[in-house]
């Protein structure tokens, strides 16, 4: 009982992700036009863009991303404490208190101070406040809390004096005093467990990317039956890896490190975590579904055809691949299991061509249009046919996936 509990803890803390998660697509997609517009290839190309009114609104779109993407711990926090109480308003104002309050004491409880930021990398400004580094693990540290604290006192009844704040109001203040123990805590704690972080993912970024990448798609796809992938992810694309971005800041994580540099205009060795996802997705998934189709039996053709087109469509677009996946998981398990295996090894192929492609949501047609075509376009992006890398490492992961289909090597 207690294991079928966890899990489902676990399954719902995934789902509460997926809601400051949704906004990161439209932050993406305005950071990427604004950026990419920029570009002086781009521009030289289309002299339109160069006008003054297009620049200030190009400029615009790319800090309307970029701060979203800047803020990511306060949105995490506010989201998961809004997805784990059903979606009330009240633990999410309570996780925004609680998060300020916990960064404060962090600060003052070490004695960070502006300059200090300025010295030491582990430190950051938060809201204008001198804090840990503690990325988005603060932001749901703080949204579990805010979220179990209003299941339980969104009911309390206080004496009649204090009546006021009886019920949902009480939420927030207590929230408020919880996030004095917690800052305190976080203060000793999390040190020596960001150390512990960066050594891993400099181990797994730096020394062993290969391995590293073949690990994350194969446990990826292996969690997608029990609902946790997106309980596995976040660790990578938040908070693994460092970047010092043009202002100075450290950066944490391969998908923020992905558009800190695009925002930088600077080459982008962010993606060993995201690249695999892009053939996976519009190529090795379709190519799945073909597979069940061309193996179906006769007179279940006709219903097999329509299931496997639509699945490989919204697998191609939208980078959603459980209608495929989920249509064989059952039936064939093991089939299933070499699926994860030859996921992890189009990850480790992707390192091994050097093709470094961001993602804001899914890894689809319409993410790679953007973060993989229209940065490459700006000679920032690896590994995309025409650019510096090998491009025809989206392409040879197809044969892994389904052997029948032969890759024509058309050369360089």
């Amino acid at each position: 009982m207690k294991r079928f509990n966890l899990l489902q803890m676990l399954q719902s803390i995934g789902r509460s992700l997926m809601i400051p998660i949704a906004m990161l697509p439209a932050a993406g997609i305005l950071l990427a036009f604004g950026v990419s517009f920029q570009d002086p290839n781009i521009v030289a190309s289309l002299p339109f863009l160069g006008t003054d009114g297009l620049v200030h609104v190009l400029k615009l779109m790319a800090e309307a991303g970029s701060a979203i993407f800047a803020n990511l711990p306060l949105l995490f926090a506010v989201g998961v404490a809004v997805g784990l109480s059903d979606d009330q308003g009240i633990a999410g104002l309570s996780a925004i208190a609680g998060f300020l309050i916990m960064n404060v004491t962090i600060g003052q409880f070490l004695g960070i101070t502006p300059e200090s930021v300025a010295q030491v990398r582990d430190y950051t400004m938060v809201l204008g406040i001198p804090s840990l580094q503690t990325g988005v693990f603060g932001g749901i540290i703080i949204g579990i809390i805010a979220a179990w604290l209003y299941k339980r006192y969104y009911r309390i009844q206080l004496p009649s004096w204090l009546e006021f704040f009886s019920g949902k109001r009480f939420v927030p203040i207590v929230t408020s005093f919880a996030a004095l123990f917690v800052g305190l805590v976080m203060a000793v704690v999390w040190p020596p467990v960001q150390h512990l972080i960066n050594g891993l993912s400099n181990t797994m970024t730096v020394q062993g990317p290969g391995v590293s990448a073949f690990l994350f798609g194969f446990v990826e796809r292996l969690l997608i039956p029990f609902g946790l992938n997106h309980v596995w992810w976040p660790t990578f694309w938040l908070q693994f890896g460092e970047y010092v971005n043009k202002a100075g800041q450290v950066v944490h994580g391969d998908q923020l490190i992905f558009f800190a540099q695009l925002k930088d205009q600077v080459p982008i060795t962010a993606g060993t975590f995201m690249a695999g996802l892009t053939p996976i997705k519009m190529f090795c998934i379709p190519a799945i579904a073909l597979a069940i189709y061309r193996c179906a039996s006769p007179e279940n053709i006709a219903r097999v055809k329509g299931i496997m087109l639509s699945g490989a469509i919204t697998s191609i677009v939208c980078g959603i691949t459980e209608p495929i996946e989920f249509s064989f998981l059952f039936v064939a398990p093991v089939l299933y299991g070499i699926h994860a295996v030859l996921a992890g090894l189009v990850f480790l192929l992707m390192e091994w061509f050097s093709v470094h492609i961001g993602l804001s949501f899914s890894g689809g047609l319409i993410d790679y249009l953007f973060f993989g075509v229209s940065a490459a376009s700006a000679s920032l992006v690896h590994g995309i046919p025409g650019r510096a890398g090998d491009g025809r490492g989206v392409l040879r992961p197809v044969y892994l996936c389904h052997p029948s289909l032969e890759f024509a090597d058309a050369g360089p």
